[in-house]
């Protein structure tokens, strides 16, 4: 990470208060397109009965959730999104408690909750009590809930469906948009490079030069593009001691999410053949290399414990006083307090 990257930053149909509130904050976790102040959106939220930690679903998933919604289900099945969620369903009727709950493979259940909220609301604000496990609250009753807060980043809203089809059709837009990049890469016999943006903030993406977008190194770069391939709505990648999420969103963008820092980046695709995209990846090593500081080769990043001789496209930094080596995204978080 270089200075210009500098980070700033899974009852329906309850209301937005008191039990679930969505508040219009600015967040700078990512560039925001400009306001729409009437558009609404909605978001689909569980609770982790065990910590009581509140996350939200990827946008693809949420849009397939308000469907079944809108149309009456009784279940939403998540097959089709990869990793746990192709044993995972979102049951919205008939439940213990009455309201919707994520049912997973081994027996699990959480609490899922729907909010509605301005395109332009920055995070949510919910209450939740422990019960036999945390559950969310449809009120504040003072000693016996706590609020529960979730910066919004972008990826977790969804349209609001209209009963007929209107979410689905957009996911399926989306999927089909993402199907089309590949057939065409295929035919002119390209292969797919993602990138990330070194810039935190940016206006268009197409005015970001060119010497900005920083390369993942290959392995990740197979792993994304393997994701994208067979039409997941994102996949994980893990960077030193980091581990990033990488969402989705048309047939040549993504964000790449840190869940844990709440932090975020712009992410492309380009199509290129295949001894362009390996060239670029083997001066990226050699250019990764040149800038690592002397002696490296030899030592072990001291957070991660991982060898740099491993890790040549990972750029590290020393520090003047105590020389201690790191990767610079294992160091970014200490860096940032």
């Amino acid at each position: 990470e270089t200075p210009c990257s500098k980070m700033v930053g899974p009852a329906c149909g309850v209301p937005a208060r008191p039990g679930a509130t969505a508040e219009a904050e600015e967040s700078d976790i990512l560039p925001r397109p400009p306001r729409v102040d009437e558009e609404r959106v909605v978001v689909w939220l569980s609770l982790d009965p065990r910590s009581g930690t509140l996350s939200a679903y990827p946008s693809d998933i949420a849009s397939r959730i308000e469907e079944g919604f809108q149309q009456g289900l009784s279940r939403v099945s998540l097959r089709g999104f990869g990793g746990f969620y192709d044993h995972a369903t979102v049951e919205l009727k008939r439940t213990r408690t009455g309201r919707p709950e994520q049912h997973s493979g081994s027996g699990r259940r959480r609490d899922v909750r729907r909010v509605e909220l301005r395109a332009s609301a920055r995070h949510v604000l919910l209450h939740v009590q422990q019960e036999a496990g945390w559950r969310f609250a449809d009120e504040a009753v003072p000693g016996a809930t706590q609020e529960r807060r979730l910066e919004l980043m972008g990826f977790e809203k969804a349209p609001l469906a209209k009963h007929g089809g209107g979410s689905a059709s957009s996911a399926g837009a989306n999927l089909e948009a993402r199907a089309e990049a590949v057939a065409a890469g295929d035919r002119l016999g390209h292969v797919g490079l993602w990138e990330w943006c070194r810039c935190a903030r940016v206006g268009t993406l197409n005015e970001v030069p060119e010497e900005m977008w920083g390369l993942y190194v290959e392995t990740q770069n197979d792993t994304i593009e393997a994701a994208f391939r067979a039409g997941k709505a994102s996949v994980k990648v893990v960077v030193g001691i980091r581990t990033f999420e990488i969402i989705f969103d048309g047939p040549d963008r993504a964000r790449q999410v840190d869940h844990a820092l709440k932090k975020g980046r712009h992410v492309r695709r380009r199509l290129l053949p295949v001894d362009e995209r390996d060239r670029l990846f083997q001066n990226s090593a050699q250019d990764a290399v040149r800038a690592t500081p002397t002696g490296a080769a030899d030592e072990d990043c001291a957070i991660c414990c991982t060898a740099f001789a491993e890790t040549p496209t990972m750029p590290a930094l020393r520090l003047p006083e105590c020389g201690h080596l790191f990767h610079r995204p294992c160091i970014q978080n200490s860096a940032d307090k």
